[in-house]
């Protein structure tokens, strides 16, 4: 095993050499399985040091625990969010990516922005589109009696969402998803950097059209911003702007994946959501515990201790949510889907200052695709010999779901 990337006081007993990215299990491919690669870490320590994890296997600490997980998410004094994403880098930048790389308590100015946006008014008047929306797309391929579920409806979805909520024209819809595969899924650092070279010009010329002609969309909001009795900059409403579309792209489309990948392999669930639709709000929320997909990190600041474990000023720290969610201290049963849950504490949404800023309209989205899924589309299944192709990541999914029905 490399030493190059372990620090002097890692004691020895903690390395442990796991990717979330290339380690069995987690690499893509058919038939893999993320969730239970990543539930094979409970069985070691609370807490182990990785010297070959991530994208660019760099060196740092992975938590395995709930407990601990929910104390590093909440102290941001001493775990900084700044950087964490780093897709400024790929610009030739050093910015942060607001508000997720801000701490408080400057965070919580930019948030204030968006806040607005996510209210429960909100969300009721814009169910109505996403309802409309999951409808129109299911009844284009309904009657086909098969489809590949991530690019018919699992990714299109969320996206045309998005893409409605801050005023993308429909045209550039395939444009727009080019350009989330370079940046977010590409292992070529020449494609991602190309990728986020062309989002920002996308993102800068919409911001400006905006200042020049409002309209009632998230552009126009962002680019007319004030903060502390201040416009926003030109490069705030860029970070900002750049936030939102990787947030709202990539997050709810590999939800579904894994989560109608999962209904497809258990036709009595699927039976138990269409006898009882008052039901699908709480079996969604079992669903995002279980296939919490976003695995995320924060660097020390200073010196300190957790689950026993000493982390000094300048370590990385890698929180895989999903695998909170699976800890047995934290959930009885917790290597079962139970659609009854309840209550369900998970942390599928992060929390701390940094809980997930649009989870009421991610649990909406898909609360809204279960239910017009299940009444429309019979006993839907894996079609023959089609294994889901999954994969781990920052933000696991699937990339692959071949279903059929009667």
């Amino acid at each position: 095993m490399s030493t190059q990337n372990i620090p002097a006081h890692v004691p020895p007993e903690l390395v442990k050499q796991w990717n979330n990215f290339t380690s069995p299990g987690m690499a893509a491919a058919a038939g893999n399985d993320p969730y239970a690669a990543m539930r094979e870490l409970l069985s070691g320590p609370r807490i182990f040091y990785s010297p070959v994890s991530g994208r660019l296997d760099t060196g740092n600490w992975v938590v395995t625990r709930a407990e601990d997980m929910r104390r590093i998410l909440q102290d941001s004094a001493s775990f900084s969010s700044k950087a964490i994403a780093g897709f400024s880098h790929l610009l030739g930048e050093t910015w942060d990516m607001i508000p997720l790389e801000v701490d408080p308590p400057a965070h919580e100015k930019f948030r204030a922005v968006l806040n607005p946006l996510f209210t429960p008014k909100r969300i009721n008047e814009m169910s109505v589109k996403v309802r409309a929306t999951a409808v129109e797309l299911i009844e284009g391929f309904q009657r086909d009696k098969h489809c590949e579920f991530v690019e018919a409806f699992g990714r299109r979805f969320p996206v045309l969402i998005f893409m409605q909520l801050m005023g993308i024209p429909l045209e550039d819809y395939h444009r727009i998803l080019d350009w989330e595969d370079q940046i977010l899924h590409s292992t070529d650092m020449e494609v991602r950097v190309k990728g986020a070279h062309a989002i920002a010009a996308y993102l800068e010329e919409m911001l400006a059209a905006r200042k020049q002609e409002p309209q009632d969309d998230l552009f126009t909001i962002i680019a007319n911003a004030v903060v502390e009795g201040r416009p926003m900059t030109d490069t705030e409403c860029l970070s900002m702007s750049l936030f939102l579309f990787v947030a709202g792209l990539d997050t709810v489309a590999s939800s579904l994946g894994y989560q109608f990948a999962w209904l497809a392999q258990h036709p009595q669930a699927q039976i138990y959501l269409r006898e009882n639709p008052d039901r699908i709000p709480t079996a969604v929320e079992e669903l995002i515990r279980a296939f919490s997909v976003v695995i995320t990190s924060r660097k020390v600041v200073r010196d300190v201790e957790v689950g026993g474990v000493l982390m000094k000023a300048g370590d990385s720290v890698s929180l895989p949510l999903g695998l909170a969610n699976y800890d047995p201290e934290a959930f009885a049963n917790a290597d079962q889907i139970d659609l009854t849950r309840s209550p369900n504490l998970h942390i599928g949404f992060t929390v701390g200052p940094h809980r997930c800023l649009g989870s009421s309209l991610a649990r909406r989205e898909i609360i809204l695709a279960v239910e017009e899924w299940t009444q429309r589309i019979p006993n839907f299944r894996l079609a023959e010999g089609k294994a889901p192709v999954a994969r781990g990541g920052a933000v696991m999914g699937v990339d692959e779901l071949r279903l059929v029905w009667d």
